[in-house]
């Protein structure tokens, strides 16, 4: 953790470019809330990073992914035994903060079978959950430089 609560990843290490990287943690508040604040450090402004959630209680390879980019787009994916489908696709929101160091809440609220996704506590979509299961949080990040999440 930083001063500022953030947890950090680096991942300009050449080596690490076209992976994912994210942490698994166990959704400890048993209210079906996922949540993270995040910022983009540097990098690319327009790769993506955000959380997964509805992971599986026994499967890892089954989740959904809420994605931004530091330019004010989002997305919604779910991957399915290694099948990624696009749930929603690429869309510029200006519900988000855009540029470096702008923090931006994602937060996804399960109610039954629906998972409710806001950004910054506006509510931009809602889906229903497929064999999915809010046991697990993980905050993600694609193809970025330098990324800062707080749990």
């Amino acid at each position: 953790m930083d001063s500022d609560g953030f947890i950090r990843w680096y991942s300009n290490d050449p080596q690490n470019n076209n992976y994912g990287f994210w942490r698994l943690y166990e959704n400890i508040n048993g209210n079906n809330i996922y949540q993270i604040e995040c910022k983009k450090i540097s990098g690319a402004i327009d790769y993506n990073y955000g959380m997964v959630f509805g992971a599986s209680n026994n499967v890892s390879n089954q989740w959904y992914a809420l994605l931004i980019t530091a330019d004010g787009w989002y997305r919604i994916r779910r991957n399915y035994n290694g099948n990624y489908t696009t749930i929603k696709d690429w869309m510029l929101s200006d519900k988000l903060f855009t540029g470096y160091k702008k923090i931006n809440c994602l937060k996804v609220i399960r109610s039954g079978a629906e998972f409710t996704v806001f950004l910054n506590n506006f509510q931009v979509y809602a889906l229903p959950h497929q064999k999915c299961y809010p046991k697990k949080q993980m905050p993600h990040l694609e193809n970025v430089t330098q990324i800062k999440c707080r749990l």
